[in-house]
């Protein structure tokens, strides 16, 4: 339970921090060389997107580990009363089915980064773009 905690509370600072990085201005000395400046547009479009990854992640923390937690709380108040070997065998395949879905925790933020961000979709397809033209090749040679 104390991951989704952890992850509003770093999510809420990430976006303060990203925010106040968007609203300050960068002014250069006179003598100074021109600094690239990010457009403000540009860093709206970055806020946006790591607000949706960060919400995506959150729900999926969310979804992911309390069905855990309930399991702990579940095992721990049923621990001492009697149990038919069918309930304990579907306690069982219950408790591995949330495992199994608190593992997927891991793996999302994979998908999060595909669905919520433009530049690495792009990098992904070019990447199997390049592979399928290599294995092409090797097939004709």
């Amino acid at each position: 339970m104390g991951t989704p905690l952890v992850m509003i509370v770093l999510a809420v600072l990430l976006l303060r921090s990203v925010r106040n990085i968007t609203q300050r201005r960068v002014v250069p000395k006179d003598d100074a060389p021109p600094i690239a400046i990010i457009k403000g547009s540009d860093l709206q479009c970055i806020d946006s997107r790591l607000t949706l990854m960060l919400f995506l992640q959150l729900i999926i923390a969310i979804t992911t580990r309390v069905p855990y937690a309930v399991q702990l709380v579940y095992i721990n108040i049923t621990q001492s009363w009697p149990k038919s070997p069918l309930r304990i065998a579907i306690e069982n395949v219950l408790i591995e089915l949330i495992h199994l879905l608190s593992y997927t925790f891991f793996a999302s933020s994979f998908y999060v980064s595909f669905i919520a961000n433009r530049d690495f979709r792009r990098k992904f397809k070019n990447f199997f773009r390049k592979l399928l033209i290599i294995l092409h090749r090797r097939e004709i040679n």
